[in-house]
């Protein structure tokens, strides 16, 4: 066989249609990796994304408003910060019931913030598909999705994953005006309107969708779009009137914006300079795996370098295509807005600050960069969704290996700083990333189980306090605060019991006696035992 012939022949068996089994077999290992790339199964420093996971900062306060049932409507329209999240509170009762113990919704929330990543990218990969008629850009933009750092803490953290339940919002959204827009049937733009609250209702950032849908359907061009894209606008803009006029009076700037009202914290026009560095330097050099600073002015230099090769490369059809007008205006609406609102903040404080500001915005740059690459290089022009072949599917496992080899050292950095830092003599005692990254793996199951410990307990004392008639009121009063491993002094964990908030009048020392032991605080490790960390002395 001469060589010609081998790559002719190799050339027609990877141009040939890959089979159902191996699409399938591609697609599981796409929503595999972020797993692996977070929680390193293949490494002997593995987190299990279940049984490790711990409440954590936020997660006691929704807990705590969404306990029972009678709580979460009391708390429907309450702002946490400055986010009205109806549908999250909904959601996180759910959640919460599905649980049916306290211990175990360390667990239920755990699997609800990977599953949530995986129909992120699921959906997002779906709708890319369907629009740009090319099955293996939409699986390899489900892997731009999740497989990066830029996912790290919405991915592992279920309050923060508030941004993903909202980015799914968003894309239902476009996926029911995509249906209006193949087939204009009235059902899809009412269930577009009607998700346009859902997605406002998880975040704040979520009434963002009205817009995007509003610009995905004029740019198609068609006089009945242009006609049906006051639709989606109209859908986040009465959602955003109802929560905040149900709302907007109990947000306390005290907490939110460092005392100031909402008018002094805002800032536009810092908003839009904010905006110019974190496109560069967190969506393009991020999602390179790097670590860069970038100022005013380069970062002015780097957007406007990236839209010139845009519209280079787009010279022959300069008009953005509805997928690249609904992506850069997701971009632009979640960092215009984030940042606006900390506009009293320099940059330099907000680079880490809210990593989960990222998650969003990085929707919007696959949905991009998926119609920037459909309009380059078009699918072939046929009614369904072209198949996958084995060159593509080669092509999006190489863009995933990729991907993990990328973004590996930044999500490890990621894992340690979310544990507390490092004492002087653990710095010196432990100085690459890898035993740092064992020390964080030590202190989160150390704390998860300590966690899940403290839970059990409380469940005991809910149950004798339910049988004597001990409220939330009898317990503060004879025990103060509650206060278990990793919630925040702002909070308190007694409000997580499923106790009536004010019970029959019991005197504090009964209260102590019956449910003092089983509501002690028992802290977690705040360091490790660095002798664990000293080599074998090998002879």
């Amino acid at each position: 066989m001469t060589a010609g012939s081998f790559r002719q022949g190799l050339a027609n068996r990877l141009d040939r249609p890959a089979g159902r089994v191996a699409a399938i077999v591609a697609a599981f290992l796409v929503c595999a990796g972020p797993a692996i790339l977070y929680y390193k199964p293949y490494d002997r420093i593995y987190v299990d994304p279940i049984g490790d996971y711990r409440l954590y900062s936020d997660d006691f306060a929704y807990i705590a408003a969404s306990r029972t049932f009678p709580r979460t409507i009391k708390h429907l329209f309450t702002p946490h910060n400055t986010h009205i999240s109806p549908t999250w509170r909904l959601t996180t009762w759910a959640l919460i019931a599905s649980a049916g113990r306290l211990s175990r919704i360390p667990d239920v929330l755990g699997i609800a913030t990977y599953s949530m990543l995986v129909a992120l990218m699921s959906l997002t990969g779906r709708l890319i598909a369907r629009e740009t008629k090319n099955a293996a850009l939409g699986l390899a933009s489900a892997c731009m999705i999740g497989v990066t750092s830029l996912q790290f803490t919405a991915g592992t953290w279920y309050s923060a994953g508030q941004t993903l339940w909202a980015g799914f919002g968003i894309i239902g959204v476009l996926w029911y005006l995509q249906a209006w827009r193949r087939s204009p049937k009235v059902i899809y733009l009412v269930a577009a309107f009607v998700t346009t609250w859902i997605a406002g209702g998880f975040w704040s950032i979520g009434h963002a969708s009205g817009p995007v849908g509003a610009v995905y359907l004029f740019c198609d061009g068609r006089p009945r779009c242009k006609k049906a894209s006051i639709v989606p606008l109209l859908g986040s803009i009465a959602a955003a009137a109802v929560f905040l006029g149900l709302g907007a009076h109990q947000i306390d700037a005290s907490i939110s914006t460092s005392g100031r009202s909402a008018a002094d914290a805002t800032n536009p026009i810092v908003g839009v300079w904010h905006t110019l560095r974190a496109f560069p330097e967190h969506l393009i050099l991020q999602n390179l795996g790097l670590e860069a600073a970038v100022g005013p002015i380069r970062g002015l230099i780097f957007t406007l370098a990236f839209f010139l090769i845009w519209a280079w490369t787009r010279r022959a059809a300069l008009r953005p295509t509805a997928l690249e007008a609904a992506g850069f205006t997701l971009i632009f609406l979640s960092y215009f807005v984030e940042l606006s609102f900390r506009g009293y903040l320099p940059f330099s404080s907000l680079r880490g600050y809210v990593p989960w500001y990222d998650a969003i915005p990085h929707l919007g740059f696959v949905l991009l960069i998926a119609g920037w690459f459909a309009a380059v290089h078009p699918a072939p022009i046929q009614k369904n969704v072209k198949i996958f072949t084995n060159k593509s599917l080669l092509f999006v496992m190489m863009l995933e290996c990729s991907l993990l080899l990328i973004h590996r050292t930044r999500c490890d950095e990621l894992f340690v700083k979310s544990l507390p830092y490092l004492t002087e003599p653990e710095r010196k005692a432990l100085p690459v990333l890898s035993l740092r990254r064992l020390r964080a793996s030590y202190l989160l199951q150390d704390r998860a189980t300590s966690q899940r410990r403290h839970l059990e307990r409380y469940e005991k004392a809910e149950a004798i306090a339910r049988k004597l008639g001990i409220g939330l009121d009898s317990i503060h009063k004879a025990l103060g605060r509650g206060s278990i491993p990793e919630i925040p002094d702002a909070y308190d964990s007694f409000e997580m019991l499923d106790v009536p908030e004010t019970g029959k009048p019991v005197d504090s020392a009964i209260v102590r006696e019956a449910l003092g032991s089983w509501l002690e605080y028992q802290p977690a490790l705040e360091a490790i035992p660095l002798e664990s960390f000293r080599p074998v002395n090998k002879r």
